[in-house]
């Protein structure tokens, strides 16, 4: 996999855009999207989000770490792809970026407060995902939080932009049960389980509406958000 990204470290948005492009939307839109989730969810779930530690596994070229970095202590970022990772020490100064061996997150047991893991999981191969998301488990802390985000099978358009995207060829898209049944098996337990993105626009309305309509499973995409017991 590490290769197969590495042919894309400066075409990455490019491509994505191009596989988007009948939708009429942005890349840009389903980043924005990601960053404000990711900091609401850090603002309500920590005393002081300024303070904490985050990882994000699989961090490719920074894309969305750029927009995040500022509001954090630190921000860490690994991915398979070093050519990836040269990208995003330009895209983010901030962040401190390595490339890793796929296997073993290279910090210790329960080393953050906030583990991401965007739109990975449908690229390791399915009798891995166990393994994955353990180790991905390892390295929050206890009382700490993992967010997981994948595209929504159920979805009609997010399946066409998945087959029409050249570095998701072979990607298998999992359902958000499956995602929510690994993290538990990885000592994790479900705080939060949302669909999100049903609108090509966001304003405080569709916001509203996109909250209301959380349930239901036509989403783009999917967030899991998992805890780890004080006592792990």
């Amino acid at each position: 996999m590490e290769k197969l990204f590495d042919r894309y470290k400066e075409s990455y948005s490019d491509r994505i855009q191009q596989s988007i492009a009948f939708s009429g939307l942005k890349h840009e839109f389903f980043t924005r999207s990601k960053v404000e989730r990711i900091s609401s969810f850090a603002r309500r779930n920590f005393a002081s989000p300024v303070a904490i530690k985050v990882l994000d596994v699989g961090c490719g070229i920074a894309l969305i770490d750029k927009s995040l970095a500022p509001n954090f202590k630190e921000l860490h970022g690994i991915d398979v792809s070093e050519e990836s990772i040269a990208m995003a020490r330009i895209n983010d100064p901030i962040g401190q970026y390595q490339a890793y061996d796929g296997q073993r997150i290279p910090y210790r047991d329960g080393e953050f407060d906030l583990v991401l893991v965007i739109n990975v999981l449908h690229h390791i191969p399915p009798p891995e995902l166990e393994r994955f998301v353990g180790e991905v488990g390892r390295v929050v802390r206890p009382g700490g939080a993992l967010l997981v985000f994948e595209h929504n099978p159920f979805n009609p358009l997010t399946r066409r932009a998945v087959r029409l995207c050249e570095f998701d060829e072979g990607a298998v898209l999992l359902r958000r049960a499956r995602v929510e049944q690994l993290c538990e098996t990885a000592g994790l337990y479900t705080v939060g389980s949302s669909y999100m993105l049903f609108f090509p626009f966001s304003t405080a309305l569709t916001r509203k509406i996109e909250s209301a309509l959380s349930w239901c499973p036509l989403g783009a995409q999917y967030l899991v958000a998992a805890k780890k017991s004080l006592g792990c």
